[in-house]
């Protein structure tokens, strides 16, 4: 997972970062994701005990014109809907899909005044 993150998400961080500006971002909640977009999974004996679908949403921030902040910290586990015990057991057969979209405008954080 580890090199999946650095091949396929941090450049796009990084070309964020080489113009100057913040990244801000926030992960699609499963129950949302799911809406949107339904698996199917099939060819297997026993359906997945877990399945994990994490979709970030990402943007550039201008720091110059704007200071962003956060309100309160994000339990980010709870915030998508993982079942963290279940995705953690090495006996269960899980699925995990990830993805990402690199958004112009996402409302998580509110502008300072």
């Amino acid at each position: 997972m580890r090199t999946e993150f650095i091949v396929y998400w941090l450049p796009a961080f990084q070309r964020i970062r080489d113009r100057g500006q913040c990244i801000m971002f926030t992960f699609v909640p499963q129950e949302t994701f799911a809406k949107a977009a339904v698996l199917k999974i099939s060819g297997v004996a026993e359906p997945p005990k877990a399945i994990s679908r994490v979709f970030m949403l990402f943007s550039a921030v201008d720091t110059t014109r704007h200071e962003m902040t956060m309100d309160t910290p994000v339990d980010w586990v709870r915030h998508v809907g993982q079942d963290r015990e279940v995705m953690q057991d090495p006996e269960a057969f899980r699925v995990l899909e990830w993805g990402r979209h690199g958004a112009s405008r996402l409302g998580v954080w509110k502008k300072n005044e």
